[in-house]
């Protein structure tokens, strides 16, 4: 059932017409061939400076003293008054080459708020619009109908040349909990309020690309944030919108994970509570060929711990009996389970047991490694009866 908005903004009328004048434009291709780097991999056709021409010439046409901010012309605002964002054709790359998966996005901006917006999606017949507090709306051939954000379709669009939201990108895909689309254009701000998709991170965002999009979508009752959860506003350096509160918790809790990554590059050493340090040392000298470190300095008593190399790691040695400060709460010998890494055949480490006296309690049997490849362990005691395991990735 088609419907329509009690009443009009004089200014939304003006942004209807200019951006359908824009997709006429666009959508006959004509200068889409004419193509200029922009540095890097962003580009410009003929076909965009055109559109925005266009809509420029509509604007001042109804709007003599209207200030402008586009996409391929520049602009600036002027303090205390209000402005328009026009970006002509948002997603010229898939436009170049033919792909339709554009549109045209105009909004305004009164008092540091974005009140209206227009977008016409590209090769259809498709405009939507929105004024604040009035609902998000699209037109068609099938009549005008109110639009509304859902979560049905479990798609999350994602954009943003930075690293947190490449990080994002690959943490959603690693969960399979949304389908993930990709497209460079905006088109996905009009799809989020029209229900076609169900949510939106977009990161390093400017507002030419984002203030009309993100009006649609929230009138059409979606949520929107920054990334960092606060509120979006005009001057944000990115979006998080969703359908519903929980889409949108989800995805906050993803730019989360993501945010700060903790600077912890492994561990540097581990300590070890025994009841004769010396009987210690000599078993992991003597069977995993550990290397005493500071030894003098340990035997003359100015270590209280003695302090092994073992292979690229350290192994810290605490005697019960006066265990150095600071240590465990409950620094208790026998309590460790530690894994080794065997560059070798695990037939060469069974051997190396067997030479030595020591008692192999567990395997061969199969387990990952950290680095997620598999390999064999065997599992034996030191004189504590700390548990170990030697795993090997080398067949043998």
């Amino acid at each position: 059932m088609s419907t329509r908005p009690a009443s009009m903004r004089a200014e939304t009328r003006i942004a209807l017409a200019a951006v359908r004048t824009a997709r006429a434009i666009a959508d006959s291709r004509r200068g889409a061939d004419e193509i200029t780097s922009k540095g890097g991999i962003d580009l410009v056709t003929a076909a965009d400076v055109a559109c925005e021409d266009a809509i420029r010439a509509e604007l001042a046409r109804e709007l003599p003293d209207a200030i402008v901010v586009g996409e391929e012309r520049g602009g600036t605002p002027v303090a205390g008054r209000a402005y328009w964002l026009v970006d002509p054709i948002c997603g010229t790359r898939p436009f170049a080459s033919d792909v339709p998966l554009y549109c045209t996005n105009v909004a305004l901006v009164e008092d540091g708020q974005v009140t209206v917006g227009a977008v016409a999606i590209g090769r259809s017949d498709e405009v939507c619009w929105a004024e604040r507090g009035h609902g998000a709306w699209l037109e068609s051939a099938a009549g005008v109908r109110r639009l509304h954000a859902t979560a049905a379709s479990d798609t999350v669009w994602f954009s943003g040349r930075e690293a947190r939201t490449a990080d994002m990108v690959r943490a959603a895909l690693v969960e399979r909990r949304w389908y993930v689309w990709q497209f460079s254009s905006t088109l996905a701000y009009p799809y989020l309020a029209a229900g076609r998709i169900a949510g939106i991170v977009h990161g390093g965002a400017s507002p030419v690309h984002t203030a009309a999009g993100a009006l649609l979508a929230a009138e059409a009752g979606a949520v929107l944030s920054d990334l960092d959860g606060g509120a979006w506003g005009i001057d944000s350096d990115g979006l998080l919108a969703a359908a519903t509160p929980e889409l949108h918790a989800e995805l906050r809790a993803l730019a989360e994970k993501v945010a700060r990554p903790v600077p912890v590059r492994g561990y540097d050493h581990l300590a070890i509570t025994v009841c004769d340090v010396d009987r210690t040392v000599r078993f992991y000298c003597d069977v995993l060929g550990a290397r005493i470190l500071y030894e003098d300095e340990w035997r003359a008593g100015r270590l209280p711990i003695a302090m092994l190399q073992i292979g690229a790691n350290r192994l810290n040695v605490h005697p019960a009996a006066a265990p150095a400060a600071p240590h465990a709460s409950l620094p208790t010998p026998g309590s460790v389970d530690l894994c080794l890494r065997w560059d070798a055949p695990l037939d060469d480490a069974i051997a190396l047991l067997a030479r030595h006296g020591v008692a192999i309690v567990e395997g061969p049997v199969p387990r990952p490694a950290a680095d997620g490849t598999w390999g064999r362990s065997i599992y034996f005691r030191d004189p504590d009866g700390n548990l170990l395991e030697l795993l090997s990735t080398v067949a043998a």
